[in-house]
């Protein structure tokens, strides 16, 4: 098990100015060393993720998804984009409920494979609970 990654500072302000003060910081990581995620909770109870990119070009795929495929999902059916960073790589999501999904091994069109694969890296993007 990896050590649990902490959130810069200057992060959570910037967080913090979008969303309302937040009480709870949690490491959401995955088991790799390139993962920077964390759940955020604010006082009332709501939960957001903010994900650090590893790299632009995976920011800009994950941006793109979360702004055109997550929305006609509809509310609840994924994460919300609430912020973005372009600068430093940083996106800020609603948390929705359910379980993990992971990305199937099953054929996927070449075009939706970016934008699966973005929707399905964020650790509360759900099927719905039984």
């Amino acid at each position: 098990m990896s050590e649990a990654k902490a959130l810069p500072p200057g992060v959570r302000d910037w967080a913090e100015r979008r969303i309302g003060a937040v009480a709870a910081v949690r490491d959401a990581s995955h088991p790799r060393e390139n993962s920077r995620i964390w759940e955020l909770a604010r006082h009332d109870g709501r939960r957001f993720y903010l994900k650090i990119s590893p790299k632009a070009r995976m920011y800009e795929r994950e941006t793109f998804a979360l702004r055109h495929a997550a929305p006609a999902m509809g509310a609840g059916g994924a994460p919300q984009l609430r912020a973005s960073n372009a600068e430093h790589l940083v996106l800020l999501v609603t948390a929705v409920p359910g379980r993990p999904v992971k990305p199937s091994r099953s054929p996927t069109p070449r075009s939706t494979r970016p934008t699966a694969k973005a929707v399905y890296s964020w650790p509360d993007c759900t099927q719905p609970a039984n």
